[in-house]
C-alpha cells in the first residue's frame, strides 16, 4: 500500500516531483519504436528505452483506481496517458523494467493510428528518438541478420509475410554458412542468386495495386466485394454507381494487394463520364497489374484504347464474369489475340464461382511463385550489397571478409558497398 510520501508511480513522491521538473533530453539514449505493424489494429505496441523513461512516466500516465505504476518492481499497470491539456488521450496497459543501465516500458495502446501517432509525437516532445524499425537491443536474436528480421517485421502486412521473414533469416544463415565451407571459385553465381532475391520482401511489404477495369454492370464492384469478404463497393443495376476508383485492401495468397475498383467503361464519354474515364486511366497507369472484368453474357469487347491498355500494355489477366447465366458465351475465350494477356478466367462474382482461380492467376501472372519463396536469399539493400561484393571478389581473403560481413552491423573492414 502507498504511504502519504509515495506518489502515484508507486516511487518516492519526493522523487517523482524531481522527475517532473527534470530537463526533457537526459544523455541523449532515450528512443522508441512502435513494434506493431502500421495501420489500423485492436493493439499497437510501442516500446520505450532510456533513463527519461520514469520521467514521462510521471508526466503523462496516470493509474486507474486500485492500480500502481511500480516501477522498482516492474508489475503491469493500466493507466490513462494524458495529453499536454489534461485530456485523456487512451488507456494503455503499461509494462516496466529496469534493466541495469537504463530503464525500458511497454505501452499497450489502442491501434489507432491517430492514437500511435499522437503518443509517438508525446514521446518525441519529451526527448525521446524515434527508430523506425526496433533494432537489435530492443530484439532478442542470436545473430544481426536475424536482427535486421525482427526489426523488419513492421513492415510486412500479412502472417504469412511475417512466417516468411523469420524463415527467411534462419535460410540464409544457413546459405551463408555453407559458402563458407565452399571453394570460393564455386560461391560466385551462389552468392548472386541470394542477392538477387531481395525483390522477395517487396511482395510482403509493398501491396500490389491491382486495377479491376471493365464496361459498366460488368461486375466489377460484385467482384470488389467477393474479394474482400464484405462490402466495400456500391453495386447497382443502374449503370455508372461507380464514378471514381475504389480502393479495398486484401490478401491474396498471403500477399497484400490493393484491389483499384474503377469506373465502367462507357462507349461515349462526356461530362461526369469523361472524368471518371481520365480517373481510371490514370489508375491503370500506376497499376502493378490490370484485371479486365467483362460481362460473359455480352456479344462485344469493348475498346480498351481510351484507358491506356493496348498490345504493349495488356491487362493481366481477363475475368469473364456471369458465368452462372445460361447465356454465357463460351466462344468469348476466342475474341483475343494470342499473347494479349497472361489468363482468362470465367467467374461469377455474385455466386463466388472461381475466384480461387482468378486469385492464383493473378499471382501468377505477377511472378510470386511458390517454389521461389522456399529458396534462401537476402531481404535488406545492406546484406545484397555484402553479397554482391562477395560475388565479385578476386581472391579468397576478400570474399570471406565479404561474407562474414553479412553477419556483422558494422563495417570493420575497409569495404562500404
Amino acid at each position: 500500500m502507498n504511504t502519504a510520501e509515495d506518489g502515484a508511480l508507486g516511487i518516492n513522491r519526493p522523487l517523482e516531483n524531481r522527475l517532473r521538473s527534470a530537463p526533457a533530453d537526459i544523455g541523449g539514449a532515450n528512443r522508441f519504436a512502435v513494434l506493431t505493424s502500421p495501420g489500423p489494429a485492436a493493439i499497437a505496441v510501442i516500446q520505450l528505452c532510456g533513463p527519461a523513461v520514469p520521467q514521462f512516466a510521471a508526466a503523462r500516465l496516470r493509474p486507474m483506481r486500485g492500480q500502481t505504476l511500480d516501477l522498482a518492481r516492474g508489475k503491469l499497470a493500466l493507466a490513462r496517458l494524458y495529453e499536454d491539456s489534461g485530456e485523456v488521450l487512451d488507456t494503455v496497459l503499461v509494462a516496466v523494467s529496469a534493466r541495469p543501465a537504463e530503464w525500458e516500458a511497454r505501452l499497450f495502446l489502442h491501434g489507432s493510428p491517430w492514437v500511435v501517432r499522437r503518443c509517438c509525437e508525446l514521446l518525441v516532445k519529451a526527448g525521446f528518438s524515434q527508430r523506425e524499425t526496433p533494432c537489435a537491443e530492443l530484439w532478442p536474436a542470436r545473430d544481426f541478420i536475424e536482427s535486421e528480421a525482427y526489426a523488419l517485421l513492421p513492415q510486412v502486412q500479412t502472417l504469412e509475410g511475417a512466417t516468411w521473414l523469420l524463415g527467411q533469416a534462419k535460410r540464409l544463415r544457413r546459405a551463408i554458412e555453407e559458402l563458407l565451407e565452399q571453394d570460393w571459385r564455386e560461391g560466385r553465381q551462389a552468392c548472386r542468386d541470394l542477392a538477387e532475391r531481395l525483390c522477395v520482401f517487396d511482395w510482403y511489404s509493398r501491396p500490389a495495386r491491382v486495377a479491376l477495369v471493365g464496361p459498366t454492370n460488368a461486375g466489377k464492384s460484385t467482384l470488389a466485394n467477393a474479394l474482400a469478404q464484405q462490402e466495400v463497393s456500391l453495386t447497382s443495376a443502374q449503370p455508372g454507381t461507380t464514378r471514381d476508383w475504389v480502393e479495398v485492401p486484401v490478401a491474396v495468397r498471403g500477399f497484400p494487394m490493393v484491389w483499384l475498383d474503377t469506373a465502367g467503361l462507357v462507349e461515349r464519354s462526356q461530362g461526369l463520364e469523361a472524368a471518371a474515364l481520365e480517373k481510371t486511366r490514370q489508375c491503370v497507369s500506376g497499376a502493378d497489374a490490370v484485371v479486365l472484368v467483362l460481362d460473359g453474357t455480352s456479344a462485344s469487347v469493348p475498346d480498351l484504347r481510351a484507358v491506356g491498355l493496348n498490345a504493349e500494355n495488356a491487362p493481366t489477366v481477363v475475368a469473364l464474369n456471369k458465368f452462372d447465366r445460361a447465356e454465357f458465351r463460351q466462344d468469348l475465350h476466342d475474341s483475343f489475340p494470342p499473347g494479349w494477356c497472361d489468363r482468362i478466367v470465367a467467374i461469377s462474382a455474385a455466386e463466388g464461382t472461381n475466384l480461387a482461380a482468378l486469385e492464383d492467376a493473378l499471382v501468377e501472372s505477377l511472378g510470386r511463385h511458390d517454389s521461389f519463396l522456399k529458396l534462401p536469399g537476402a531481404f535488406t539493400a545492406r546484406q545484397a550489397a555484402w553479397l554482391k561484393a562477395a560475388a565479385e571478389a578476386l581472391d579468397e581473403c576478400f570474399y570471406r571478409t565479404a561474407l562474414e560481413a553479412v553477419f556483422s552491423p558494422n563495417d570493420a573492414t575497409t569495404l562500404h558497398p
